[in-house]
């Protein structure tokens, strides 16, 4: 199924080789096809989950450490998070202070690749029966 003798060899390698995952990747890299995440170690991949996770706990951490914030959720592998604002706490001219100075706190207190986007939602409903 190799043509030349060089792709001959890799063949020989990649028929020999013990991980079925790692063959396949190694064949998809030969033919312009990515799949890095398979050449990690399981422990590499533990790992980048586990920081994953840390950093998620920390983003919702910081957000509900804020007064007025009721719930907070990271969304996006955490490049965003929404946060449910308290009606009680905060009013809506305060709602833009508590967006700005959450986004000002996740920049002095994490470490993160890219931007967080901020949203905060302060909702309130009215309900009345006619009868």
């Amino acid at each position: 199924q190799y043509s030349t003798p060089d792709l001959q060899r890799l063949g020989y390698l990649f028929d020999h080789i013990e991980r079925p995952e790692l063959a396949e990747a190694l064949r998809g890299a030969l033919h312009g096809r990515r799949q890095r995440s398979v050449l990690l170690s399981p422990g590499a991949r533990r790992k980048s989950v586990a920081e994953y996770i840390r950093r998620i706990e920390q983003l919702e951490g910081l957000a509900n450490g804020m007064e007025g914030v009721d719930q907070s959720y990271a969304l996006q592998a955490g490049r965003e998070i929404r946060v449910i604002a308290n009606t009680d706490l905060v009013d809506d001219a305060r709602i833009d202070l508590l967006a700005s100075d959450l986004a000002r706190k996740i920049e002095s207190e994490m470490d993160y690749p890219g931007k967080i986007k901020v949203t905060v939602i302060r909702e309130m409903r009215a309900q009345e029966v006619a009868h």
